[in-house]
């Protein structure tokens, strides 16, 4: 019986982990900065559901960014003296503690896209510069921050 059980965690385990292939990814830079610092590690999974506020990671051909979801399908995003508006409405960003007061900016997302930026506005380059990212270049959603020993 032991055995059974044994046999059949496993199983489920095998599956569960084929179904969120959790992936580590060692960070450089410090766009995402003070969520996640350099040198540290991130467990990707995959995800079905992006909302706003996961951090990504997302694939850009020569080479792979992690940032945070800030819009979503559809939506209005603009920036107007530091602080981010979604659809005319502003936005409560915690984890934003440097950000770029001047900047005003203006996008709105067509049905498949997404708009992304390090938490560390001054240092990221993000869909600010780069332009809305696709439900496809998303790669996986990080669950985990394993930090370098500080």
């Amino acid at each position: 019986m032991k055995k059974t059980i044994f046999l059949i965690l496993t199983f489920l385990m095998a599956i569960l982990y084929c179904i969120y292939s959790p992936v580590p990814y060692h960070t450089i830079g410090g766009s995402m900065v003070p969520t996640v610092l350099h040198n540290d590690t991130v467990i990707g999974v995959s995800s079905t559901k992006i909302e706003r506020g996961d951090i990504v990671v997302i694939n850009m051909i020569d080479r792979l960014l992690i940032k945070r979801v800030v819009g979503l399908p559809g939506e209005t995003i603009e920036i107007f003296d530091g602080i981010t508006f979604i659809n005319n409405s502003p936005i409560e960003e915690h984890y934003v503690v440097f950000n770029m007061p001047k900047l005003h900016f203006k996008c709105i997302l067509d049905n498949n896209q997404y708009f992304v930026m390090g938490d560390n506005r001054p240092n990221s380059n993000d869909s600010r510069f780069i332009g809305p990212i696709s439900k496809e270049q998303i790669i996986k959603e990080v669950k985990m921050i394993i930090g370098c020993f500080r």
